[in-house]
């Protein structure tokens, strides 16, 4: 990963909007077709509109904070390369992914612009009654267990069955081409 790549993720406080057109353009699809295909729906690329937020795409109630998982993403990828750097460790690509996922599941917002803690849209009720995070994502105590964000900040680790699509309706953004796009970026 080349450092100088992803800091450019911001430039002057801001994402620039070529930047979320192109993850955007990647990673939306129409889930519910009704011949039961997955299309994918880059046009929704030019629906992008800057909210409180950010960057942000309005499916119905619910909108995507694109500039928000952006720079979750980015956080999070600085944060695992300075650790490896400090511990001089090679790179943990599972975690970072996992970590890239919370960031992408971690920047929905309802119609009031109030931000979802973990966005489980799409899931079926099984995967919805299941943890979110991985255990690397919890310090072991002797009579609790909790979220290491001394570790991790806000983007702890996710489970990797929430890599799937993110659904808003009859469209989603499919949260496991996100993050390689992000990735992608970066080298």
């Amino acid at each position: 990963m080349v450092r100088e790549k992803v800091v450019a993720f911001e430039e002057s406080g801001t994402v620039s909007i070529s930047l979320a057109q192109d993850l955007i353009r990647s990673s939306t699809f129409w889930v519910d077709h009704r011949q039961g295909i997955i299309h994918p729906e880059p046009g929704w690329a030019d629906r992008l509109e800057k909210g409180c937020h950010g960057w942000e795409v309005r499916f119905g109630a619910n909108k995507f904070l694109v500039q928000r998982a952006i720079l979750l993403s980015k956080e999070a990828i600085l944060d695992e390369i300075d650790r490896c750097i400090k511990l001089s460790e090679a790179l943990d690509t599972k975690l970072l992914f996992r970590r890239l996922i919370t960031s992408v599941r971690r920047s929905v917002a309802d119609y009031s612009d109030t931000i979802f803690d973990y966005y489980t849209g799409g899931a079926d009720r099984k995967e919805k009654s299941k943890e979110f995070y991985t255990d690397e994502a919890f310090a072991s105590s002797e009579c609790l267990r909790f979220l290491d964000t001394k570790r991790f900040g806000v983007t702890p680790p996710s489970k990797d069955c929430w890599k799937g699509y993110m659904k808003f309706g009859v469209h989603a953004i499919k949260v496991e081409t996100f993050v390689q796009r992000i990735l992608e970026l970066t080298r």
